[in-house]
């Protein structure tokens, strides 16, 4: 369908609410809220154009009033011009649900898709509207039956969900949200040989100047935070200022952000850096590995194949490097990456001076490896250097945790080996990504807290400070030790009752000790030797393949074949028990007054403590918990927004203390004190979108750093016998006020 734009008179009030109406088959009315504004246009459909409405300087008007349609011309980022006529934008709810209707071939209904959004079933009908006039617009359209969304039209000889998919992936087939906007910004400032003005950006974007404005002043703070500044210069436009190198490595983030968030797609991506044979540069990097004997990891690969198109695009822009002093003797390895590069850049008609194959260098040096299979790398005296650090480290780490770790080969070596690289990465300005930071926050928050703690004692030493990725990376060396070094006494045991006969109960044990060798097991017994057992041994939970009376402990039912439900139950279980364990240590670690007694009324205040709540869903639970907070002024929105969002990309990790929810996210989302608040459930709730667990008790901290030592206090009143219980049960304050860890 042509949706054909019609002028339309506008009110003279201020406070008129602009937005875009289209005309569709069936006489449909459609609005669309953008920017805290409507954009209105009528669109017919080809032979109902209504003769009263003229289309002369409609542009111009709608323009005046920040008004943009969302038809857009397409602009060609290899010739630099539009081409084409009108398209359909889509927004990223719309552009997901088509990708979902491009997976499925059969028909799906709009109720699936409003459960699978977070959506009501009218809004997705709205978006079909919209995915229907995009699909007729690639030559497709969407086919639909009584009560069922539809699916898409194949039956055209020519159809490919490949090219559907490509045209998603556009960044100028978008109705862009706010962070790909910006992402977009940033790359056009990079990318651009001059500068570029508001205009230019505003018509690439198919948004108004103002927009671009506000979302200038966004990119702003990004550039300020690395380093850089914005210039800008009237009639000129903005352009980037700031060291080169620190240019480079903010976009090589910058670029592997948008990768991960599917802000672009890598063939785009290709596109934009003008990359030809990208292939030989994939080809050059597996030659350098057998060259030097090492194999860089997955996302090192990546990294460096960025690097290289940056590095590239920026020498045709005439944005070089200055000529540095040799660096000495050079391995082969780095010769023939030289001679590689060299020669892939000449073919494309690009002069590689020496500063520039010198840093090329610097970035292969500071990849990360996945295997080492030698020396090869810095100097001795660098490699001494490292390996004190690594000692001094690892000394530091025994006065947190107890454990002299200096045996453990696998954390010297592991530690020894990232030291080297990351050492020589912050000494010389290079990027430092780790997509693991954020989980590592959440899930190992007392990790991350020690070791930021050990490596700000040598940033003087090093020369640089050391962000937040980096840490991460040390917290789970540290994290994989202690686990190693305590394995056995964190590890849970099982009892295991079977009530079948010797072939079943030997054919359920050895599975057990097959695919779950960390596990210690008990038994197998039958059902009425369940509380005999348990009085003279220590279980964590029950394995059961009949119903069984738990007598307070977990169990799990399953088959005695064991099938992978039953093992992921398991899993799980293991996961919680474990995790409960070394939060108990490491509160035990952390809490060194032996005599001192504290109760719960001196941790949670009692108008942060309430119970009996009425919650629809886990969502609702955690806002509920963390409202006296907020009123408190101890978080932000912020914070519980964050504390959600880590439930759904994570699962529901905090429940490691069994129907009880220890809800957290990263300090720097938004926690202004320490603090503690809990609330108990009238009817248990699931927790986590996937692998759910079951939850009665809601506990929400905030710390300011990654070592709650409220929350340690509040983990040894939960310990002690009987206390959950009585938590869960209690009608009133006083009933659980003076519950202490004594």
């Amino acid at each position: 369908m042509n949706l054909q734009p019609v002028k339309f008179k506008l009110t003279p009030w201020k406070e008129v609410i602009s937005g875009i109406i289209g005309y569709f088959p069936g006489k449909m009315v459609i609005l669309e809220k953008f920017w805290q504004k409507m954009e209105f246009q009528f669109s017919f459909p080809q032979g109902e154009r209504d003769s009263r409405h003229d289309t002369k300087n409609l542009p111009q008007r709608l323009k005046r009033f920040g008004i943009y349609p969302r038809e857009a011309r397409v602009y060609n980022e290899t010739n630099k011009e539009w081409t084409g006529g009108k398209m359909t934008l889509l927004t990223k709810r719309q552009r997901d649900i088509l990708a979902l209707l491009i997976k499925e071939e059969e028909y799906v209904t709009v109720k699936q898709i409003a459960a699978r959004f977070g959506i009501a079933e009218r809004t997705v009908r709205y978006d079909l509207r919209w995915i229907e006039c995009w699909l007729r617009e690639n030559g497709s359209g969407l086919l639909k039956t009584a009560g069922c969304a539809g699916t898409i039209d194949r039956s055209a000889q020519d159809f490919d969900a490949e090219r559907f998919r490509e045209a998603l992936n556009d960044i100028h087939h978008r109705a862009l949200s706010a962070a790909e906007r910006r992402f977009t910004i940033l790359l056009y400032l990079f990318l651009e040989p001059e500068a570029i003005t508001l205009r230019q950006i505003a018509e690439r974007l198919n948004v108004c100047k103002n927009t671009v404005v506000s979302d200038m002043d966004a990119v702003d703070g990004q550039l300020a935070q690395a380093g850089l500044r914005l210039e800008r210069k009237i009639h000129y436009g903005f352009s980037l200022a700031g060291a080169e190198t620190a240019i480079r490595g903010f976009y090589i983030r910058t670029v592997l952000d948008g990768l991960a968030r599917n802000l672009i797609s890598e063939a785009h991506l290709l596109v934009w850096l003008k990359a030809a044979s990208p292939g030989q540069l994939s080809a050059i990097i597996d030659e350098v590995e057998s060259e030097l004997r090492v194999e860089y990891s997955d996302s090192a690969k990546k990294e460096l194949y960025i690097s290289l198109l940056v590095a590239a695009h920026r020498v045709l822009n005439g944005r070089l490097l200055p000529d540095g002093p040799e660096d000495g003797e050079r391995e082969d390895g780095y010769r023939q990456l030289d001679r590689l590069y060299d020669t892939w850049a000449a073919g494309h008609r690009i002069a590689m001076p020496r500063g520039e194959l010198a840093y090329i260098r610097q970035i292969f040096r500071g990849a990360k490896l996945a295997n080492d299979r030698n020396d090869i790398g810095d100097p001795a005296a660098s490699d001494a250097e490292t390996m004190l650090l690594c000692q001094q480290m690892i000394d530091d780490a025994r006065c947190y945790l107890g454990l002299d770790l200096q045996n453990d080969l696998e954390l010297v070596h592991g530690l020894r080996t990232h030291l080297k690289i990351a050492v020589h990465r912050l000494r010389h300005n290079l990027s430092v990504s780790n997509p693991l930071t954020d989980q590592v926050k959440f899930q190992m928050p007392f990790f991350f807290e020690m070791s930021k703690k050990i490596i700000a004692k040598y940033e003087g030493r090093i020369g640089a400070a050391v962000p937040d990725d980096e840490t991460a990376y040390i917290a789970m060396y540290f994290g994989a030790a202690f686990e190693r070094s305590l394995c056995s006494g964190f590890m849970p045991t099982a009892l295991v009752v079977c009530g079948g006969g010797v072939a079943t109960s030997g054919l359920l044990i050895t599975r057990l000790k097959v695919m779950l060798p960390e596990i210690k097991l008990i038994g197998p017994v039958p059902a009425e030797k369940i509380a005999a057992t348990l009085a003279g041994t220590a279980v964590d939970f029950i394995i059961a393949t009949a119903p069984v009376k738990g007598l307070g402990k977990e169990v799990v039912r399953v088959n005695p074949l064991l099938e992978n439900d039953d093992l992921t139950r398991i899993k799980t279980l293991i996961f919680r028990n474990s995790s409960r364990k070394q939060l108990q240590y490491l509160s035990d670690r952390n809490l060194r007054e032996a005599e001192e007694r504290w109760e719960l009324g001196e941790l949670i205040p009692r108008e942060a403590l309430n119970l009996n709540v009425e919650c629809k869903n886990w969502q609702q639970a955690i806002r509920c918990c963390g409202q006296p907070l907020l009123e408190q002024g101890a978080i932000t929105e912020q914070y519980v927004e964050a504390m959600i969002k880590a439930v759904l990309d994570y699962g529901p990790y905090m429940v490691i203390i069994p129907e009880i929810a220890l809800a957290h996210a990263a300090p720097e989302k938004g926690v202004r004190r320490e603090c503690l608040s809990l609330i108990t459930l009238r009817q248990p709730l699931q927790f986590g979108e996937k692998n759910k667990e079951w939850v009665r008790i809601v506990i929400v901290f905030g710390a300011r750093n990654h070592q709650p030592e409220q929350l340690h206090r509040l983990v040894k009143i939960l310990e002690q016998p009987g206390n959950i219980e009585r938590i869960k049960e209690a009608a009133a304050h006083d009933q659980i006020m003076r519950l202490s860890n004594r």
